[in-house]
């Protein structure tokens, strides 16, 4: 469950990070 939690946030910050270097 906390590893599923992990995973889902990580992406969550990879798709801002990768939203605010390309835009």
């Amino acid at each position: 469950m906390q590893s599923a939690f992990a995973a889902a946030a990580r992406s969550y910050v990879a798709q801002f990070w990768a939203r605010k270097i390309i835009f």
